[in-house]
Parts: structure tokens; sequence; C-alpha cells
């Protein structure tokens, strides 16, 4: 699908409407569990501990569940197999357009969309494929029953890496959401100014 500006826009905005969306933990516990136990299982586990592939789980589920709830659609809900790309590339399909979208968790006092290029070299290697680009920030209070999830871009996959540069500061990469929104490829939400 080709995105107009009007398209990134309409999302972005929705997206802004709906900071810190409550997401329950009963909710997603479950497919946490599942989701991490297939990984744990699996040749793709990269040496981490069955805990360190339940936080990523659960920051991935709980905001890939927000963005199904915010703009409606479905979760890739496949047995994780990593010799079938379609069951890892996409996280979710958004609404009635069915776009194919990657949801990326942030850390929470981010001002700029940064990742270590290790970290994003799946969305790397399939972003033509896929529709959008979804970078989401999630606070994880132990004692509260639900997750917050706010989003903090909402940009074109395809376009992605146009707008992916070298840090000068450590040996990650950021999405330059300047150029990017110039050029009517993405929506920032609360990044630096």
């Amino acid at each position: 699908m080709t995105f107009s500006k009007a398209d990134i826009i309409h999302l972005g905005s929705k997206a802004l409407s709906h900071q810190n969306y409550k997401i329950a933990k009963v909710q997603v516990e479950y497919d946490i569990e599942v989701m991490a136990s297939e990984i744990f299982a699996s040749q793709n586990r990269k040496g981490r501990s069955l805990d360190t592939i339940k936080e990523h789980c659960k920051r991935g589920i709980v905001t890939e569940t927000a963005a199904v709830m915010i703009f409606g659609g479905r979760r890739n809900t496949q047995k994780f197999d990593y010799t079938n790309p379609d069951t890892y590339i996409w996280d979710a399909s958004l609404t009635e357009k069915n776009l194919l979208t990657e949801v990326k968790w942030i850390e929470s006092d981010c001002e700029w969309v940064t990742y270590y290029n290790d970290n994003i070299s799946t969305f790397n290697k399939h972003h033509k494929n896929l529709d959008l680009f979804l970078a989401a920030k999630m606070n994880d209070d132990p004692s509260a029953l639900y997750y917050e999830v706010s989003f903090v871009l909402v940009a074109n996959a395809k376009t992605f890496f146009d707008y992916w540069k070298p840090s000068s500061y450590n040996s990650k990469h950021y999405y330059n959401h300047f150029r990017a929104t110039a050029n009517g490829q993405c929506y920032p939400i609360n990044l630096k100014e």
C-alpha cells in the first residue's frame, strides 16, 4: 500500500488521542508465556535466558495489543517458526486495510527513535514487505493491574530506512523524524521538537 501524508496524519492523530492506553495484565499473560516458550524452544533464542525472552515478549505483545485495540485489526499469533518469515516479520495487521505492521518498544525516556542495528535487523531485512512502523513506550508498574502504552511514532515502513542514520553519540542509529515528517512519511508524538 502507498501511504499519503493524509494517511500518516490520520493514523498519527489516532495514536495521539490514545496516549497512556491501558492493557490489563491478565489479558496478555497467557500469550506472553506461550510466545516466550516457543522462542526459547527454538534455535533462534540467541543465547537468551527464558526470563529475558519473556521480558522481550512482554514488551512486544503489550504494545502490539495496544495497537490492535486502538487501530483495529489483529496480532500475528502464528506459532513462531524461524524457517517461515510470515510467522515473525509482521506483528499486527491493522485497520480495515490490513496494514502489515512492525511494532517496536522504545525506552520511555527517549526523545528520538533509536535502536542498535541488531535489534532492528529483522525489520530492516523485511521492511519493504510491510506497510507501517509504530514505536511505543510502555509503563510497567509492578503494583498496577495494567500496562500503559503510548505511541511515539507512526511511520511508513517502506521508507523507514531512508531516514535511518548513525548516531554521533553512541553505537545506536536513529530515525530522523524531522526529515521524514517534512516528506510526509511519519507522525512523531512527544519526540524531540
